[in-house]
């Protein structure tokens, strides 16, 4: 629940996009003469140009990235909307992927192209992207079709039309999680008179009650060259591609009326506010927010540590005081920032049941009493050191950061991502503890009603930012490190890894090469057990895995997770009954203390008593609310269907009400014994990508684990397909705005059958995404819903294969959908799917596969499969023969074969008292 509210929190908003009669600037444009773009500034690798109309660019080369990501970004969002305009901004980046004259179905084009694309729309801006295997072709026709859009784009009633209901369905969807609408709600009530309190997505009845004329008025008054900035990140060429930048957007006539600015302020707040959302749910939440400064601000990155100091885990005010305790299944705190005021957020989930006014009580004493109990210098610099840390390992992506350029563009200057990295370095104590004192105040404070004061305290007003200020003093790089060229291709691949088995058995692959930062990824892929006798020990292996960080005989939790900050590493544990995977990302000079790090923490984990009881009071907190949620009962019912297995079977999937049984009667001493009986070595791989050498890395692995032996011998839980029993169930989620139905059928297949590929080449045909049957007739035709999927997913070593599909609808729409379904499943198998499906589908298979095949995390996969499978090299290239090899008639007839809507397990989730 931790992850799904940091999800949610860190949500910004969707868009989409219409269509109107064509905006006639071509007057204009047959008399404008393109025009050099003038070179601004570089900071790092990025370099900033200028056209006489004021459309920016950002050019961010990376040879060591096979791939091309183009951002285009327009000032403009949420906040800019007028009364009866909420959600204009989203739905007009709906309209835009309508098309314009010259170019009818973009989003066809995209797919034929192998791009992955999409829009997003928060409340500052709205952007638009599209990433794809480095082609100068493609990406001069991308930069082409982004300057028709600006001005071109049809914006028409009739795609209004079927595209309001798709948008509707989104806002649906929204409005069914209870932790989305709390955080909407809370929205609303923190911000009297700023757009910031509305909605990204809008008001049900802007929706659907926006006037194509008004949409129309908002495109041409913000689609502007010098209202928008284009960013070109990863492997081009700078020259042609700067000049196909100019030609496509220097003959675009900047208008002569000014852009229209937003100057609103809430007033400050001047007492405690509460906003209560009674929904169903499987948790409680309490959520504390407080006005704070736009994000380029000085007091920004004091409200960053802040917000770690507070609420992170587990050396966190809250976390002690929460979690530790056992009050709290987890707690969180962040910064909702944006170009104007923004806010900072604190919380706490815990069960249904427990009693909120004592965990609100804390809440309230812990981040609002830093007055009475200043932050210390240890807590600080533990902050200090982990967001550098943190700051550091991400400028190592050159896309990540030209992003994030991209972004403090919007809010002022795309510089500041570099500032806000050294502001971070110079953080201070005193700074913390003064931000602290003056935002995070009871009168400041959105979560409680009105209450008469006779001498409120008055946070200052955060007011708009001062750029210039925020910028003064620091002096940026020009350059950006060069890191060498890989060719990522899999017989360089092939010719490059260093394959070898230590004496203790343990299987290495070693790609020694360049990385920018000097990052090393590894992966440590370790398996447990077999069959028998890993009978009854489900809740005790996942609990093994989960307290690996909590404690060994030599470091405590603090200890260790300090260490790691220090060390600037990220480690994940993947590990559970049957094993799993270690991931591990470093600096090369720290992977050995890193490494040796990570095994005492595999070897030496005591599980400690209260670590343990916090574990799993948080599990049957967890579970418990999810068995008085409707909702979380339906899931869970959903995935036990036609379980035949054991109960003491590892494969076994419990119902809640066996959960809460099985957690509580769980014992430290049985996770203990699980630990020290299964853990081990023997049947350890460890794959490595980065600027390492094979030998010292083979040696290190050596001296580290080949004496670690598990006293368990390991054969691997075998996982044939299960055949349910066809059926339709139904289940009633109450105070769900969307309902959603799943159906899926076994297929005994291996992913690498012949007719494996078949299946996968018709599900992509049938629902795979846009231009599919079920998008088209379902979205684009019928505005039933945002989204309908179909795919095919298998096993490399059984024959255990399935096909699923997947609509989320409206309730009243439930019927309707239904007879959809079975009318396209009937038509593709009456008539089959044609050669032109067939053709499309292929290119975009191979589309998706050679644009995911570069980067070192790529790398790394392809390490841990050959030493998991010891595949030929050419596997991969081969199987593209295989797709291409597919025939109509194969196609067809895999599709016939497996495909019997009689034998599909179909369940519909919704409200019943919405259901007509």
């Amino acid at each position: 629940m931790k992850k799904l509210f940091a999800s949610v929190l860190l949500k910004t908003g969707l868009v989409f996009l219409a269509t109107l009669p064509l905006v006639q600037h071509s007057t204009v444009q047959a008399q404008a003469v393109a025009t050099a773009a003038q070179k601004i500034q570089s900071v790092e690798g990025i370099t900033e140009y200028r056209l006489s109309n004021g459309f920016k660019i950002l050019l961010a080369p990376d040879a060591a990235d096979e791939r091309v990501t183009v951002n285009v970004t327009y000032f403009v969002g949420s906040r800019h909307e007028g009364y009866g305009e909420t959600g204009m901004a989203h739905l007009l980046e709906h309209l835009i992927f309508k098309g314009t004259p010259n170019t009818k179905d973009p989003k066809a084009e995209f797919q034929r192209r192998g791009f992955n694309f999409n829009g997003t729309t928060n409340q500052d801006r709205t952007n638009y992207y599209a990433t794809f295997v480095s082609n100068q072709e493609s990406l001069n026709w991308y930069i082409g079709w982004q300057a028709d859009a600006m001005i071109n784009s049809f914006i028409a009633k009739a795609d209004l039309d079927s595209e309001m209901t798709v948008v509707r369905n989104e806002y649906e969807q929204s409005e069914s999680n209870p932790v989305q609408a709390l955080i909407a709600r809370m929205a609303g009530t923190a911000y009297l008179w700023h757009n910031y309190g509305k909605s990204t997505i809008g008001a049900k009845s802007d929706i659907e009650n926006v006037d194509i004329r008004n949409l129309q008025a908002f495109y041409k008054r913000f689609y502007r060259p010098d209202n928008a900035i284009i960013t070109v990140a990863g492997k081009f060429d700078v020259v042609t591609t700067l000049n196909s930048i100019e030609r496509a957007f220097s003959p675009l006539v900047k208008p002569s009326q000014a852009i229209p600015t937003t100057y609103t302020i809430d007033p400050v707040q001047d007492g405690e506010r509460m906003v209560v959302v009674r929904r169903p749910a499987p948790i409680q939440v309490l959520l504390s927010g407080y006005h704070v400064p736009p994000i380029l601000h000085p007091d920004a990155t004091a409200l960053s540590l802040l917000s770690l100091i507070l609420a992170d885990a587990p050396s966190g005010r809250l976390h002690k005081a929460l979690v530790e305790t056992k009050m709290a299944q987890g707690v969180f705190g962040g910064t909702q920032s944006r170009t104007e005021a923004g806010t900072q957020l604190f919380g706490a989930v815990f069960g249904p049941s427990e009693d909120a006014d004592a965990r609100r009580k804390i809440l309230f004493e812990i981040v609002e009493s830093i007055a009475a109990n200043p932050i210390t210098a240890e807590e600080f610099e533990r902050a200090k050191i982990k967001l550098n840390k943190s700051m550091e390992l991400g400028f190592t992506n050159m896309a990540a950061v030209a992003s994030g350029a991209t972004e403090m563009a919007v809010h002022g200057d795309w510089r500041a991502v570099f500032v806000s990295r050294e502001r971070a370095k110079t953080a201070t104590l005193e700074d913390v503890n003064r931000v602290a004192k003056q935002y995070l105040l009871r009168d400041n404070r959105t979560l409680g009603h009105l209450v008469p004061t006779e001498k409120p305290t008055r946070a200052p007003e955060p007011g708009l930012a001062k750029v210039a200020d925020y910028m003064k003093g620091f002096a940026l790089k020009s350059e950006a490190e060069v890191v060498a060229t890989f060719d990522f291709s899999l017989p360089n691949m092939e010719k490059n890894v260093v394959f070898a088995t230590t004496l203790g058995g343990i299987k290495t692959a070693v790609l020694n090469k360049a990385a920018r930062g000097d990052i090393v990824n590894a992966t440590l892929q370790l398996r447990f057990g077999d069959l028998n006798s890993l009978k009854g020990q489900q809740w005790a292996g996942q609990a093994a895995g989960a307290l690996l960080v909590h404690g060994t005989s030599k470091m405590t939790r603090q200890q260790i997770t300090d260490e790691l900050t220090k060390l600037g590493a990220q480690v994940r544990f993947g590990l559970s009954t049957t094993g799993g995977n270690v991931s591990i990302t470093s600096k090369k000079a720290e992977f050995g203390k890193v490494f040796a790090l990570v095994t005492h923490l595999l070897k030496d984990s005591v599980i400690p008593d209260k670590e343990f009881g916090e574990i799993q009071a948080a599990w049957v907190s967890s579970i418990e609310g999810q068995a008085k949620d409707k909702s979380a009962r339906a899931g869970n019912e959903w995935s036990v269907y036609g379980n035949s297995y054991a109960p003491d079977d590892v494969r076994y999937t419990a119902k809640l009400d066996e959960s809460i049984q099985l957690a509580k009667s769980l014992t430290a001493a049985q996770v203990r014994a699980f630990h020290r009986e299964f853990y081990g070595a023997q049947n350890a791989m460890f794959s490595i990508v980065g600027p390492v050498d094979a030998k010292q890395i083979q040696d290190l692995v050596a001296s580290e684990l080949d004496t670690w032996k598990s006293k368990r011998a390991y054969v691997r839980v075998p996982n044939p397909l299960v055949n349910r029993t066809p059926v339709s169930l139904k289940y009633d989620t109450p105070d769900k705005a969307n309902a959603s139905i799943q159906s899926y059928v076994g297929v005994a297949l291996k992913t690498f059958d012949s007719e494996a590929f078949a299946l996968q080449l018709a599900t992509r045909i049938f629902g795979g995404g846009p231009g599919s049957r079920l998008w088209e007739r379902l979205r684009e035709k019928e505005g039933l819903t945002y989204g309908a999927s179909a795919s095919f997913s298998s096993s490399f070593l059984e024959a255990n294969g399935r096909i699923n599909l997947g609509v989320d609808v409206n309730p009243v729409n439930i019927s309707k959908t239904m007879a959809v379904l079975e009318q396209e499943l009937a038509s593709s198998l009456a008539s089959g799917f044609n050669q032109q499906e067939l053709d499309k589908a292929k290119a975009q298979i191979q589309a998706d596969r050679a644009r995911g095949r570069s980067g070192d995390p790529w790398a790394l996969g392809q390490l841990n499969w050959q030493l998991e499978h010891g595949t030929p090299w050419t596997l991969a290239l081969t199987n593209d023969g295989k797709y291409a090899a597919v025939t109509l008639e194969e196609l067809n007839n895999a599709w016939r074969k497996y495909v019997d809507p009689k034998k599909f397990v179909t369940g519909v989730f919704a409200d019943a008292a919405k259901v007509q």
